[in-house]
């Protein structure tokens, strides 16, 4: 698995074999992550970010989401029954 721009191994060292589904042969042995392995990705990416970037990024997205909804829930509706393009 790619953590921190690295291939490293899961942390519990287990692996798991993927297969060639025409074949039926195994292809290769993939890391079994698990949830220290996911911890890891998260405090990598969040060192990344430096704390900064992310969360100044969700809120716009959450703002963003939230219109979306609030229109196709509300204002679109009201428009459509009017008899009005919503387009």
């Amino acid at each position: 698995m790619l953590i921190n721009g690295k291939w490293v191994e899961a942390a519990s060292g287990k692996t798991f074999a993927t297969y060639n589904p025409a074949a039926g042969e195994v292809l290769a042995h993939v890391a079994e992550g698990d949830r220290e392995d996911a911890d890891r990705a998260v405090n990598a990416a969040c060192a990344a970010f430096n704390g900064q970037f992310f969360p100044r990024h969700s809120r716009i997205w959450y703002s963003l989401s939230t219109l979306k909804s609030a229109y196709h829930s509300g204002v679109r509706p009201c428009l459509t029954s009017r008899g009005i393009s919503s387009r």
